[in-house]
């Protein structure tokens, strides 16, 4: 994934930072209170988690990725849709 990291005066994008998900990232959402970030990886059939920090870097939950069956191509987090 690609952490970008958007110029308040021109709103240009620049690199902030990668972080490695599982294989073949599919689906990614943000849960409500903007805390934390999901990715359901298909090919590896699990989840991974990351802390967002003030700095909008991602820092990995500990124990991610977590075990997911069946391919996930998708996640959502309560409130969104």
């Amino acid at each position: 994934m690609y952490q970008l990291l958007q110029s308040r005066e021109g709103g240009g994008l620049s690199l902030l930072e990668t972080e490695s998900a599982g294989t073949a990232p599919s689906g990614i959402t943000i849960e409500p209170n903007g805390q934390f970030l999901y990715v359901a990886n298909g090919n590896s059939d699990n989840v991974s988690a990351y802390t967002i920090l003030g700095t909008g870097a991602l820092t990995a939950l500990s124990g991610s990725p977590f075990p997911a069956e069946n391919t996930p191509v998708g996640i959502a987090s309560p409130g969104r849709p």
